[in-house]
């Protein structure tokens, strides 16, 4: 048997490994004015195994064939709560929940009132943001 192989034998493990609830202080740190920031990065470089996609493993790349960079197996399955607290601040690829419009959207931007389309829109502000992966 190989390492791997042993340690893939103790898989049902992984349930005993803990991980730190976020600091109370997280969206203060990772507000995204600051979220390149060495403490935030250091919250949610804590917390990788939960979004191995926004956290990929640097070093030895030998085994791997082409240049796609290797991701690390991730914890989220078994840590789902905590990851889902931290994923707005830590997972580049995390949609925030989006509630469906109120049926009569239509009527309150038509009306020319900004105010009550600005508050019904204010939820779905995300949908008109410019993808920071793209840039």
């Amino acid at each position: 048997w190989t390492l791997e192989q042993r340690c893939a034998m103790f898989e049902p493990c992984k349930n005993l490994i803990q991980l730190p609830l976020p600091p109370a202080n997280i969206s203060d740190t990772c507000d995204g004015s600051n979220s390149e920031s060495n403490e935030c990065s250091n919250i949610c470089s804590s917390i990788s195994c939960c979004f191995p996609s926004s956290f990929p493993l640097s070093g030895d790349s030998s085994n791997n064939d082409d240049e796609t960079p290797k991701l690390q197996e991730s914890c989220y399955s078994y840590f789902e709560d905590t990851c889902k607290a931290y994923a707005p601040y830590c997972d580049l690829y995390y949609t925030p929940p989006l509630p469906p419009p109120p049926s009569d959207l239509s009527s309150l931007c038509a009306l020319g009132s900004d105010t009550f389309c600005n508050e019904a829109c204010k939820v779905a502000k995300c949908c008109f943001e410019a993808d920071p992966l793209e840039s």
